[in-house]
């Protein structure tokens, strides 16, 4: 999944455009940042990104970061008019907002969390899965979650859930957000991705303490 991820209508049509073309699956479209679009150009701008390319859509609502939300009735309205929007990564922190969603989504549109300390309340209102941060050191654990939400078994998700939720911690903080914590998590696993650069920077001292103890508590020798 490719992002088509900026403020600007015509950019992100024109990165949709180039994903397609390099062999992309699908498409994530971010509701666009700083400028605070009404609820019309959202729907117009996701129309405009799909109507370019013929690959499904996965909408992206993450309002603490974009500063704008988009609503329940714009995501139904692009979900049963456009044929290519077929999913939302939810990252908008209401869950009561997103099971009231799923239950008026129309059949074959999914919604994935956007934000893993919310997956497990999301899978109980019908999210099919995640698109996460805390994914990248512990993907496989937190399939085993979603494994056991498909088969129903909300008991043993909720026990697999307990052991995730040191890692959610240490994703964003005060003092230290998820690019930087990522980085160091990824680079006591051997990938070498080097620090953030500015306005983000190096991550805090103490990080790497840190994110040792996480990945340890998940059982990896780092």
């Amino acid at each position: 999944i490719a992002g088509a991820t900026t403020n600007d209508t015509a950019h992100s049509v024109d990165m949709a455009v180039a994903a397609a073309e390099v062999g992309m699956d699908a498409i994530l479209a971010v509701v666009p940042y700083y400028n605070k679009p009404p609820q019309a150009g959202l729907d117009a701008h996701f129309r405009a990104v799909a109507e370019s390319v013929e690959l499904p859509i996965m909408l992206y609502d993450v309002p603490g970061r974009t500063g704008r939300r988009l609503a329940i009735e714009t995501t139904l309205h692009l979900a049963r008019d456009v044929p290519n929007v077929v999913a939302l990564k939810d990252a908008g922190g209401d869950p009561a907002a997103t099971a009231e969603l799923l239950a008026a989504a129309p059949e074959g549109f999914e919604v994935y969390s956007g934000d893993e300390p919310l997956s497990l309340a999301f899978a109980a209102y019908g999210a099919v899965g995640v698109v996460g941060v805390s994914t990248h050191w512990s993907a496989r654990i937190q399939r085993q979650m979603w494994d056991a939400v498909e088969k129903g078994d909300f008991a043993e998700a909720a026990r697999i859930n307990a052991t995730l939720l040191a890692g959610y911690r240490y994703m964003n903080s005060d003092i230290c957000v998820f690019s930087q914590s990522v980085k160091v998590a990824m680079g006591l696993l051997g990938v070498e991705v080097g620090e953030c650069r500015l306005p983000l920077g190096p991550a805090p001292m103490g990080t790497v303490d840190h994110a040792r103890s996480v990945l340890v508590g998940l059982g990896y020798d780092v």
